[in-house]
């Protein structure tokens, strides 16, 4: 009798392999361990169901061809099979459609419901999912759809066809903007804000990211919309929800680039602030703003003499203890994506201080008694950063969608490429981005 003991849910290439499968998708972690595109699994209809009768014996006799297993992949595709006896490549297991319209919708909503059901990253599944074909957020949806598509596969095609996708997201958006009913709408806001996961899609260098000149037109963009659309959006939760998203990315931005947080960011903040519900995610992008303020005048004061830098040494001090006890008073219970996230600024901010007291060291003549004290506060800098990076190490990540995404990319980047970091933090941070990089399409690093 054959054997007709269960199939193995594992990837092709685990099974191939013999090795033992942990199931992520899209794809799992030993391809990406490898740094192989994994080909996917078995249709779950094809585990539970098969059609046989006399007709089908008959023919399996007859041919000698054997039966041919469906795989799943990613979303975008419509479905296909794959030869067993075929070697996995680099490219998606089967061909995807030359149209993606039927999948688009359920594509984004799946990316983005992935985490915590109540989160502020709820109201971009609400709004996308009553989203018309015409709609802004429809065609930045689609480009965003071509750009997951583009990443998983690289080919020149997929990316000829991200980019023609992204320009007519453009247009879309645009003539929304050019209309003096819909560039009010909320729809008009979250579509300009959409397009920074398309960033997170389309490019490969953090850095890029956060100085792109299409990105600052989006964020600028998002902030003259926020500011003609008055204080009404603030009563409403959607409102206030899409506020969020472009203060929380527009921070992000600054701390990468070392800037300060744009002026019109705390102005929001307090504005969201008067609702008890936002209390505590107005906190943490307080302390972010501050965080930014102060990595902004660290770069500053290396770009000067050594003299200045002992000069302003002890108000630098003082201004990061008056940052650290902001982000004592956090609210730790925060979820994942807004916990990483302010953990993130105060990697930053340990790793800029390091930074200063570093140059002051080799650059600048000190008195013992202030060497004393540098070597104090640097030793403080040091552990704070590891005991932050543990903090942010030890969250399961196996279920991160797009929004969350976006939020903890940095922390983890900043953990897995810092000398500061432990070697042990090093490798964790890593397998960590191999998880969310699998999931998420993002193929984001520092270099």
């Amino acid at each position: 009798m054959p054997n007709t003991g269960k199939p193995s849910k594992d990837c092709f290439s685990c099974r191939q392999r013999r090795i033992k499968c942990d199931l992520v998708r899209p794809g799992c972690t030993q391809c990406a361990r490898l740094r192989k595109m994994c080909p996917g699994y078995r249709d779950e209809t094809s585990l539970r169901f098969r059609n046989s009768n006399t007709a089908s014996f008959e023919l399996k006799s007859r041919t000698g061809r054997r039966l041919k297993l469906h795989y799943y992949h990613q979303p975008g595709s419509t479905g296909g099979t794959r030869d067993t006896n075929s070697r996995p490549n680099n490219s998606l297991p089967v061909e995807l459609p030359q149209t993606l319209s039927r999948h688009v919708i359920p594509l984004v909503l799946d990316k983005f419901s992935i985490g915590p059901k109540a989160g502020i990253f709820a109201t971009v599944n609400r709004m996308v999912s009553i989203a018309g074909q015409t709609s802004p957020i429809y065609a930045v949806s689609n480009a965003i759809a071509y750009a997951y598509r583009a990443s998983y596969t690289g080919s020149p095609t997929a990316r000829s066809d991200m980019f023609h996708a992204y320009g007519t997201a453009l247009r879309t958006v645009k003539a929304a903007l050019d209309d003096p009913v819909e560039y009010k709408k909320d729809s008009t806001l979250l579509a300009v804000w959409m397009f920074v996961v398309y960033e997170f899609l389309s490019n490969a260098n953090l850095t890029t990211i956060a100085a792109s000149e299409q990105g600052e037109r989006h964020c600028r963009g998002m902030a003259s919309l926020i500011s003609v659309r008055g204080s009404e959006q603030f009563s409403m939760q959607q409102g206030r929800d899409l506020v969020w998203f472009v203060c929380l990315c527009a921070q992000i931005k600054a701390l990468i680039a070392r800037r300060e947080s744009p002026p019109h960011i705390l102005k929001w903040i307090h504005q969201l602030g008067r609702q008890t519900s936002e209390y505590a995610l107005s906190q943490t992008c307080t302390f972010a703003c501050h965080c930014t303020q102060f990595c902004s005048r660290i770069k500053g004061l290396l770009l000067g003499t050594p003299e200045q830098l002992v000069l302003n040494a002890s108000s630098v001090i003082q201004q990061m203890e008056e940052v650290e006890k902001m982000r004592s008073a956090l609210d730790t219970s925060a979820s994942s994506g807004v916990f990483v996230y302010q953990e993130t600024f105060q990697l930053h901010l340990s790793e800029n201080m390091l930074m200063f007291l570093s140059t002051i060291a080799t650059q600048a003549e000190v008195s013992s008694q202030q060497r004393t004290q540098f070597s104090q506060v640097q030793k403080h800098c040091i552990s704070m950063f590891q005991r932050t990076a543990s903090g942010i190490l030890i969250i399961d990540y196996h279920s991160v969608g797009w929004g969350d995404s976006v939020m903890v990319l940095a922390g983890l980047l900043t953990v897995s490429t810092s000398h500061i970091s432990l070697p042990v933090q090093r490798d964790t941070a890593t397998k960590i981005l191999g998880i969310i990089k699998g999931q998420s399409g993002f193929r984001i690093s520092n270099a």
